[in-house]
């Protein structure tokens, strides 16, 4: 595929020789660069070291970030081939024999997918997936599938063909779901059937390593979400037994012993008209990524009692004016709550003064370029410090 080459500059220019500079040289390459005679005998060929100690050498060289060993692009839009920046694992292994079989033994390069169906590509993603799956071995999974493409049906050929990727990229990630650490989906209604077939048999896919998961199921893209995608029929077709297979996978999902993080999106609360009083109890954090009052946020608070940390990145909507004469809400109580992070362009007061968190331990408030200073949300967040009582240990205050 044209990748050896690039691959092996990006390497001898960046990585490999951030390894010499520390103090190596590998003789296993024509090209290799040795160190003269007369440097102090404490330099040691590379050959000569244990794998093992490669392994470490290289991963705390490159300080190896887990969301960039992908092995296929993730942005909306993007064709699905392989990035111009390949990940860690690909780049080790085409410098020389002795560092490939360093990426070969190393698991935790390959344990981060992320991919962009796409039929065009399926056949190359199908091929580096599967490598990844099984370099990985039993190690923990970040898995990400991003079916970001907008499709107004699936009876159009082009629209089964994305469909078909879609589902074979999937089928592919279930196979590992004993595996899965972390998961994070978007795919369309017509994928969903596969993973309510994975709970119909709990003990081959038991999913006891799972930690966090995202589950988008929708056919508009990722920028273009409806503000309640599940509540219409136009998001959904035959949509109220859509609900009950959601149900059923989030249940399963949920059950993991280990599962402490989720994503929410909007209209999940319709899955669950009245969900288990316990169902979210083992949840410690919670990911909100998309446009959401302080009304809303509120609402899905209340269904997290041990939630620890929450993130919500896109706090966007103009809450609802209440008049001096109306009856406030009680005020939201989150004992366990240590850790607060919001990214807003509207006024936050609402929010602030709808809750109380007496073991908050940091708060960040990002304001958006378009949000100006409000005094107002400078005394609502003055009244929520105090009235919640808690031990703040760091406050950040980004353009606000």
């Amino acid at each position: 595929m044209g990748l050896t080459s690039c691959c092996q500059d990006h390497v001898t220019d960046v990585h490999y020789s951030e390894v010499l500079a520390a103090g190596f040289s590998c003789s296993c390459s024509p090209e290799t660069t040795h160190l003269p005679v007369q440097n102090p005998p404490s330099i040691t060929n590379v050959n000569q070291l244990p794998i093992e100690m490669l392994r470490e050498i290289f991963m705390k060289t490159i300080e190896v970030d887990p969301s960039s060993s992908v092995c296929v692009t993730n942005g909306p839009g993007s064709d699905g081939t392989l990035s111009a920046s390949p990940p860690y694992a690909v780049v080790l292994s085409q410098v020389c024999t002795l560092w490939r079989q360093v990426a070969l033994s190393t698991s935790t390069l390959w344990t981060t997918i992320r991919v962009v169906p796409s039929s065009k590509h399926l056949v190359s993603q199908l091929h580096w997936t599967k490598l990844f799956l099984a370099h990985a071995n039993s190690h923990p999974l970040n898995l990400v599938l991003k079916d970001c493409k907008s499709r107004s049906g699936s009876a159009t050929s082009s629209g089964c063909q994305e469909i078909c990727a879609t589902r074979s990229i999937l089928a592919l990630f279930i196979s590992k779901a004993q595996y899965w650490r972390t998961i994070d989906f978007h795919i369309s209604l017509e994928a969903l059937d596969l993973l309510l077939a994975m709970t119909a048999s709990p003990k081959r896919y038991n999913c006891a390593q799972l930690r966090s998961a995202s589950l988008l199921v929708s056919k508009s893209t990722c920028g273009k979400l409806p503000a309640d995608h599940l509540s219409s029929p136009v998001g959904f077709i035959n949509g109220t037994w859509a609900m009950a297979f959601l149900a059923t996978t989030w249940k399963f999902l949920l059950a993991s012993p280990g599962m402490s993080e989720i994503t929410w999106w909007p209209g999940f609360h319709r899955i669950f008209l009245v969900p288990p009083v316990d169902m979210f109890d083992q949840l410690e954090r919670l990911n909100v990524h998309y446009d959401i009052s302080a009304e809303e946020l509120l609402r899905i608070l209340a269904y997290f009692p041990q939630i620890k940390k929450v993130v919500v990145t896109n706090f966007r909507l103009p809450s609802i004016t209440i008049k001096a004469d109306s009856a406030r809400s009680p005020r939201l109580l989150l004992d366990s709550l240590e850790v607060l992070y919001l990214k807003s362009s509207v006024k936050v007061t609402p929010l602030f003064d709808g809750l109380i968190a007496p073991s908050l331990r940091l708060l960040e408030l990002h304001c958006l370029d378009s949000m100006k200073s409000c005094s107002e949300d400078g005394l609502a967040l003055k009244r929520f410090l105090r009235d919640s009582q808690c031990r703040l240990q760091k406050l950040v205050l980004d353009n606000c």
